[in-house]
């Protein structure tokens, strides 16, 4: 579990993330923390304005599996256990749906993180990851593959990961994401694909 210091500082991370949009109440964004050869996830209904360790479940890295029931299952558990599995410098995973990070997502291109120094430093080459169901084992797959490229990635239609070494790290790179997606989407003025029928229907039955 998290001290009080760390769960304190997840608190002010989580009302940061949400007063600049970067992600919302119920199921809008995910945060996880490592702790040891566990880590601490957000539940899939949590509320950024009103943390509480009620809301944070622990969970083995090795088999994904919750170590405690106070939470809802967080959906996505089974991905930040391959995450930190295959990534021994990630210690913080941000999901969110900043403005036009996810509009990136949506479209034909992605962010350009050449165009300034801390961008490229930071971020590395952010990939976007192609569309599939959210929780599956082949979004997880490509995600990971995705996420050896750099530090965040796109995920079509659905939003943005970014890993970081600690919770203010992640956030300052999910921060910088955002600008140079604003950037790409200035210059480029790319096009945008809106989700299918299909997708739509798909979407509508796990809910």
């Amino acid at each position: 579990m998290l001290d009080f210091i760390q769960e304190n500082r997840l608190t002010k991370v989580l009302s940061l993330l949400a007063a600049r949009g970067f992600i919302a109440p119920l199921s809008g964004g995910a945060v996880s923390v490592r702790s040891g050869e566990n880590f601490i996830i957000t539940s899939d209904d949590f509320n950024p304005y009103e943390i509480s360790s009620k809301d944070l479940l622990t969970v083995d890295i090795k088999t994904g599996e919750p170590l405690s029931q106070y939470a809802k299952c967080n959906s996505n558990r089974q991905l930040h256990s391959m995450i930190y599995q295959k990534r021994d410098d990630v210690n913080v995973i941000v999901f969110g749906i900043p403005h036009y990070s996810t509009l990136l997502s949506a479209s034909n291109t992605t962010p350009k993180t050449d165009l300034f120094v801390q961008a490229w430093s930071e971020l590395g080459e952010v990939r976007k990851c192609s569309y599939a169901s959210e929780g599956s084992s082949v979004l997880s797959a490509r995600i990971v593959e995705d996420l050896q490229m750099g530090n965040a990635v796109l995920i079509e239609n659905y939003g943005v990961i970014v890993t970081g070494k600690d919770l203010l790290s992640a956030f300052y790179r999910l921060e910088l994401l955002e600008k140079v997606s604003k950037m790409t989407f200035e210059l480029n003025n790319p096009k945008i694909k809106q989700l299918s029928t299909r997708q739509k229907i798909e979407i509508r039955s796990i809910l």
